[in-house]
C-alpha cells in the first residue's frame, strides 16, 4: 500500500493495509428502497425540524441536526456517491425522544462517546485534537502512535492494542466494551470480524476521510469527532481556522509567477508509485505554488510507473518529496545508485515528511497532519517559496542531509 505522495514504509497506510475490514456484506441492514434515508412515518415530525449541517469541503460526509440527535450519511464506497451507496447513523444523546421504530435503517450510537476503538493514527488524531484522549481505549499498532499523551496512556495500560497483524482481536475489543469502533473499508470479503462485531452489538463506523479529493475535505472530518464526542462547536471552530489559514496561504502561493517543478516517491522493487493529477497530493502541490510533473495524469489516487518514465519527466525537476524511508541523500544513493541522475538529488533539494518521529517510529505526518493541512501547506510553501515564508519553521518536513 502506498502513501499519497509515494512509497509508504509503515505509518498511516500500514495501519490501513492491516486493518481494513469488509463492509461489502454488512450494510447495517439498511434498505435501499428509496425511503431508507427518510426514516419511518413515526419520524415525520423530527424530519420536519431537522437542520442540514452543511459541509464546506468534505464530499463523503453528510449530516442533519435534530432535537437531541445528529443523523449521518457516510459515502464510503467506490460506487457512485449516492444515498444508496452510503452508511446511515443516528448519533443520539440523552435529550432525544426517539422511539425504537424511528429511523430503523440507521445504526444508533449513544453520544457523547465514553469508550471508543480505532484502527488508524489518523483517527486517534481526532481524539487528541479535541482533547478527548481518555475516550480512546483500543487501537491497532500502538507503536505507530506519535502523540506523547496517547503513548503514555498505552504504556500505562489504559490504551490497549486490538490488532497488529491484520485480524482484529475480537476478544479484546468486546472486553473493552466500546460504544463505537472507527475503521476503514475494503471490498475484501476475507475479513469479516466487523460483521461479527455488528451482530454482537458493537457499532462500527467507517471513516472515509482518506477518500476525500482535497486536503481540506479530509480535515473537515474532525466535525465527525465533534458530533461523536460532544465537542461540536470546538470542532467547527478548529476546522474554520484551519480552512481560513489554508486558503489565505494558497492565495499567496498561487500568485507567484515562477512555479518550481516537483515530483514525489521513490522506486521500490521495480515500481514507482506516483499520485495522479486529480489526487489530493497533487492539490497540495498546486496550492503551494508548484508544478507537479504528473499533473496531466487524469483521475485521483496513485498509479505505478517504471523508473525510466519518472526519470524522463522528473530528471530535471527542481524538488523531490517523500523519498520513502530515506534519512539522507547518501542512503538514497546506496539504496539505488540510479537516483543520482535526478537534478533535485544533485542540488540537494530533497525533502521528506518525517521531521516528527516518536521513539517507536510513529510519524506525526500520518497522525495530526491529516487535520492540519494548513501546516502542511505552509511547510510546502516554505520549501518552494522561502521568500513567502521566512518566519515559518518546518513542522512535518525536513531537508535531507547529504
Amino acid at each position: 500500500m502506498m502513501d499519497f505522495f509515494g512509497l509508504c514504509f509503515g505509518c498511516r497506510w500500514s495501519l490501513v493495509c492491516l486493518a481494513l475490514l469488509s463492509f461489502s456484506s454488512c450494510r447495517f441492514d439498511a434498505q435501499d428502497d428509496g425511503n431508507a434515508g427518510e426514516g419511518s412515518a413515526a419520524c415525520d415530525a423530527f424530519l420536519k425540524t431537522e437542520v442540514p449541517l452543511a459541509m464546506q469541503q468534505a464530499t463523503r460526509l453528510q449530516a442533519w441536526q435534530g432535537h437531541g440527535y445528529v443523523r449521518l450519511l457516510i459515502l464510503a464506497t467506490d460506487s457512485a456517491a449516492t444515498e444508496a451507496s452510503g452508511f446511515r447513523y443516528l448519533l443520539v444523546d440523552s435529550t432525544a425522544n426517539l422511539g425504537a421504530d424511528c429511523f430503523p435503517d440507521h445504526v444508533r450510537v449513544s453520544v457523547p462517546l465514553t469508550r471508543a476503538v480505532c484502527v488508524s493514527t489518523t483517527h486517534a488524531a481526532i481524539f487528541a485534537r479535541l482533547d478527548r484522549r481518555e475516550v480512546l481505549v483500543g487501537m491497532s499498532w500502538l507503536e505507530n502512535l506519535y502523540d506523547p499523551e496517547l503513548r503514555r496512556s498505552a504504556a500505562a495500560g489504559h490504551l490497549r492494542e486490538v490488532s497488529r497483524e491484520g485480524d482484529l482481536n475480537l476478544e479484546v475489543i468486546l472486553d473493552l466494551e466500546p460504544g463505537l469502533v472507527l475503521t476503514y473499508l475494503t471490498a475484501d470479503p476475507e475479513y469479516g470480524d466487523f460483521d461479527k462485531m455488528r451482530k454482537l452489538g458493537v457499532p462500527v463506523l467507517p471513516v472515509a476521510e482518506f477518500m476525500e479529493p482535497h486536503p481540506l475535505g479530509q480535515a473537515e472530518w474532525i466535525r465527525l469527532g465533534g458530533w461523536l464526542l460532544g465537542k461540536q462547536r470546538t470542532a467547527d471552530s478548529l476546522f474554520g481556522a484551519v480552512r481560513q489559514d489554508y486558503l489565505q496561504a494558497r492565495e499567496r502561493a498561487m500568485a507567484v509567477a515562477q512555479k518550481p517543478t516537483v515530483f514525489t516517491g521513490m522506486d521500490y522493487q521495480g515500481s514507482w508509485t506516483v499520485p495522479r493529477g486529480g489526487s489530493f497530493a497533487a492539490v497540495y502541490l498546486k496550492d503551494a505554488g508548484a508544478r507537479y510533473v504528473f499533473e496531466d495524469v487524469p483521475g485521483a489516487g496513485n498509479y505505478a510507473v517504471d523508473f525510466e518514465a519518472v526519470l524522463e519527466r522528473a530528471g530535471s525537476a527542481d524538488f523531490w518529496l517523500h523519498p520513502g524511508a530515506a534519512r539522507s541523500r547518501r542512503a538514497m544513493a546506496e539504496f539505488d545508485p540510479r537516483l543520482r541522475h535526478f537534478e533535485a538529488w544533485k542540488q540537494g533539494r530533497v525533502y521528506n515528511n518525517d521531521a516528527r518521529l516518536s521513539p517507536g517510529g510513529g510519524n506525526d505526518y500520518w497522525e495530526s497532519a491529516i487535520l492540519r493541512p494548513d501546516l502542511v501547506l505552509a511547510d510546502l510553501i516554505a520549501v518552494f517559496h522561502p521568500e513567502l515564508s521566512a518566519s515559518h519553521p518546518l513542522v512535518y518536513y525536513r531537508l535531507l542531509p547529504e
